[in-house]
């Protein structure tokens, strides 16, 4: 009962956190992300969720501007503007960018300034019905943190259908000689509305603990 709960909840706008990959938004047009992760902890036997929200307008032909903001309800949370510069000429199909955060993270009950760096790389595929593929390697760091955090983030998408497609989301993240942080998330994308679709998802993750999770969002666009 409690899982169907926190799935709903998803459902109705709380947050999913994310990062985009390096295709610039067209100038005008916004893009919101609204979902979270129910997650449940092997070892402990613990539950947790990690809600966020991500934004994006487009400024210019080639600028994008966005916020970004997650709390895991536990004890990390941040939120922070970003601006994106694509590096890839407009005309390539290979795309390659750089987005630069800042704002403030939280550890514990302590705030403080935070920032990070992102490149990313990505492009469409022919297999199958099409698709896309992103690649992002990010550095985070902040007052809070004597080490950067630093991030490896996979993503391979695949249409299966005019409404429907499947995505493969792989992440890795660590800091120092500090424990790794692994997750693996299979899901699909429905296609509600012309603007607007629904992202669910697994998560198999491997941290402190093994855990798993379940991931719901709605991407929105206007």
């Amino acid at each position: 009962m409690r899982c169907v709960l926190a799935l709903c909840l998803c459902l109705l706008g709380l947050p999913l956190p994310g990062w985009a990959g390096p295709w610039p938004r067209e100038k005008g047009q916004t893009f919101v992300a609204t979902g979270g992760t129910y997650r449940y902890a092997a070892g402990t036997m613990t539950v947790s969720q990690e809600v966020g929200i991500y934004a994006e307008y487009g400024l210019g032909q080639r600028i994008t501007l966005g916020f970004d903001a997650m709390n895991d309800m536990a004890a990390y949370s941040h939120a922070r503007l970003f601006v994106r510069l694509p590096l890839s000429a407009d005309r390539r199909r290979l795309k390659l960018a750089l987005t630069l955060a800042v704002g403030m993270a939280r550890q514990g009950l302590d705030w403080a300034p935070s920032a990070r760096a992102d490149l990313s790389l990505g492009r469409d595929h022919g297999l199958g019905q099409g698709g896309w593929w992103s690649l992002a390697l990010s550095l985070e760091g902040g007052s809070l943190q004597p080490e950067p955090l630093a991030k490896l983030d996979a993503d391979f998408g695949l249409k299966l259908g005019p409404r429907l497609d499947m995505i493969l989301q792989m992440q890795a993240s660590g800091r120092g000689d500090a424990s790794r942080d692994v997750r693996l998330v299979p899901g699909v994308i429905w296609r509600m509305t012309p603007a607007m679709r629904l992202h669910l998802g697994v998560e198999a993750r491997r941290a402190d603990e093994v855990s798993f999770g379940l991931r719901a969002a709605l991407w929105r666009e206007f």
